[in-house]
């Protein structure tokens, strides 16, 4: 989990230093106001879905949306 200012830095850290493969993954990302093109361009080899879970602390339940994007 990253701040979504350092989102492209952080991917770019984890290709050539860890040589993480991300080809064929499927990535979910909490990352606020990150839009999907976004995520596509900065992973343009995976799956990628957007999720945006809402804080259910005071009621102890809750959901998540999740949105992906077109052509999966």
């Amino acid at each position: 989990c990253v701040k979504p200012q350092i989102l492209a830095s952080v991917i770019g850290l984890l290709r050539m230093n860890y040589s993480i493969r991300f080809a064929n993954k499927l990535v979910i990302s909490i990352a606020a106001g990150v839009r999907l093109a976004q995520l596509q361009q900065l992973l343009p080899e995976c799956c990628v879905i957007r999720a945006m879970p809402n804080t259910p602390c005071k009621i102890r339940a809750g959901m998540v949306v999740m949105s992906h994007a077109d052509g999966i």
